[in-house]
């Protein structure tokens, strides 16, 4: 009930305040869109959040390490960190960070957690998005803590460029190393998330920023 009180006097403050900045006046004609302006922005809180990240770019220079133990390189290296303010840049906040056990998806996670003040012992490492499917890592999500409402998933491809097209149009091609896609669900449980009910909000990814 409580949750219902705020977010009604939300909408009220929110519809005389915009009202009044962009027409001037409170009420009249407008008010109704003013509204429903305010509650499309409150709706945004009660959304659940995905960013969806693919590990930077590994190195293949050491035949001996296994697939799970394979480094980042030195363009993985440089691109980890600077995906990771960019996005604090536009406004990136989780609640949980979820990630596969391998060294490089360990990494980004990594350089993703300085940025935004992550506490690295609080990443959670599951197994099962290591070498799974759009559909694998969508039972993933549907088994997350309901009290996470926005949260970082750090993942393979095809898994990730698959699971981001399950939402985007048009198509993504392929979601690029350290390539993000910011994703929103409008349900209020993670079990509740299936092929068709989300969009894609953002999509960034390195050679915006270092073409070739």
């Amino acid at each position: 009930v409580t949750s219902w009180v705020l977010g009604f006097s939300f909408l009220r403050l929110m519809r005389s305040r915009v009202s009044a900045f962009f027409y001037g006046y409170n009420g009249g004609e407008n008010s109704c869109s003013v509204f429903l302006l305010a509650f499309f922005i409150l709706k945004q809180f009660f959304m659940k959040q995905l960013y969806l990240i693919r590990h930077a770019k590994s190195s293949w220079n050491n035949a001996e390490l296994t697939d799970l133990e394979r480094p980042l390189n030195k363009r993985g290296e440089r691109d980890a960190p600077f995906m990771a303010q960019k996005m604090v840049q536009k406004g990136m906040q989780v609640d949980a960070f979820c990630a596969s056990p391998s060294e490089r998806t360990k990494a980004t996670a990594q350089a993703f957690a300085a940025a935004l003040d992550y506490p690295l012992e609080a990443i959670h490492w599951d197994r099962r998005i290591y070498e799974t499917t759009a559909s694998g890592l969508l039972k993933v999500i549907q088994q997350w803590k309901e009290d996470w409402q926005s949260v970082a998933l750090f993942a393979h491809n095809y898994a990730c460029t698959d699971l981001a097209n399950y939402y985007a149009s048009p198509s993504i091609d392929n979601v690029p190393t350290t390539g993000v896609v910011h994703l929103a669900f409008d349900v209020e449980h993670w079990a509740e998330i299936n092929k068709n009910n989300g969009k894609v909000l953002d999509f960034e990814y390195p050679r915006l920023y270092f073409p070739k």
